[in-house]
Parts: structure tokens; sequence; C-alpha cells
């Protein structure tokens, strides 16, 4: 496609080419936005010039724009943690608390973040109990990622050890296993649930053999 040549070849320029893929995201019913959201993610990685605007991008009332906007500020990593923490302490809307969630969740499972921002931490720990599954699961995935958690985030967590939802069970395993801090009980609990949960995918997800959480 010629949207797709246009991409490519905006990136193989590199940084002379961000301001002018940034403009053009600025422009009103701009018809090649979806494109562009994915270029500038691609072509800003690690830089912070172009979080303002897709953090803008990520409160749009399109679901296709806003999902854009958060994988590209994905691609960008930590540098936009300052502006989504921002965002999601401001406002609170059930929508943009998932969405900002969603996206710090990505940027550590992406950037592989094994020392995750501590404010970061913090924010996935409050939203656990969301009663939105798929926030508590981006959560999840989110502390997964963090290499070091105190006990009480990890007893926190391990109370969803005892959901009736099978993904939440997986992903909280996932999220403890093979860390040498959670409690006795907590460790016996995995080693419970990898031998008899009724669901195959949650005994793998709680099994020491399985692969460890990046």
């Amino acid at each position: 496609m010629v949207a797709d040549r246009a991409s490519a070849h905006l990136i193989a320029v590199g940084e002379p080419a961000q301001h002018l893929v940034l403009s053009s995201l600025r422009e009103p019913d701009f018809p090649g936005q979806l494109k562009a959201i994915s270029t500038i993610g691609r072509l800003c990685s690690s830089s912070s010039e172009a979080v303002p605007e897709l953090v803008h991008l990520l409160q749009s009332p399109d679901p296709g724009t806003s999902k854009a906007a958060g994988v590209a500020i994905a691609e960008i990593g930590a540098p936009a943690n300052d502006a989504l923490l921002g965002l999601l302490h401001r406002s609170d809307e059930p929508k943009m608390t998932a969405r900002c969630i969603a996206a710090l969740s990505r940027i550590a499972q992406r950037h592989e973040e094994r020392n995750v921002d501590k404010r970061v931490v913090s924010a996935l720990l409050e939203n656990l109990q969301a009663s939105n599954e798929s926030v508590m699961l981006d959560c999840l995935s989110g502390l997964a990622c963090a290499a070091h958690l105190p006990k009480d985030a990890l007893d926190q967590i391990a109370a969803l050890l005892d959901s009736p939802s099978a993904d939440t069970r997986a992903m909280t395993a996932h999220a403890l296993r093979q860390r040498l801090n959670v409690s006795d009980e907590v460790a016996t609990r995995l080693q419970v649930i990898a031998l008899s949960d009724p669901v195959e995918f949650v005994r793998q997800a709680a099994s020491d053999k399985a692969p460890r959480a990046h």
C-alpha cells in the first residue's frame, strides 16, 4: 500500500521526519491519521517529543484513534509515564482510566522494564480491584514485569488467586510465580493451583516449569 511505503520511508528518514508527521497529526480530519500515529510512535521511540500529542489522541472519542495512540505511546516507553500518570490522576472517567492503565502496562511489557517506575507500580496496584476485568488484567500484566515488589503488594495480588475468572487466576499466578519473597502461604497456593486448578492454562501459569514472566 502507498501509505505503508510512505510510512517506511519516513521511518528510514528518521528524526528529520518527526516534525512533519507531528504537524500532520494536528490537522483536522487528516485521512492518514492512524498510519501517522503508528509512524510517529516508531519515529519517536524513547523520545518525549510526541507524547503530548499522543496523549491528546488517547482521549479521542474514536476507539480506533485512541487505541492507535496507546500502541504508539508504548513504543515511546518510559518518557510517556509522567503524562499518562497525570492524565490518570486527573480523570475520573472509567474509560480514560482503562486507556491509561493499558498504556502504562504496555510500556512495562514492551520494553521489559524490570525496574518499573515505582509510581507506575502504585497506580497499577491502586486499580487492581477494578470492576472492569480488562483493567485488572492490564494491571497484573504490568506488575508481572516489575522485578521487585514488596510483600504487601504481593499479598494484594495473591488475593486474586481466588477469582472465579480463569483469565484472572492465570495472570495472577503469572505475576507471582518464581518470586522469592512471596509468603509460604502464597507459594503453597500456587503449588496447589499448578496441580489441581480445573483449567489447564491456569495450571500452566502457576507451574514453575512455565516460562518466567518478562
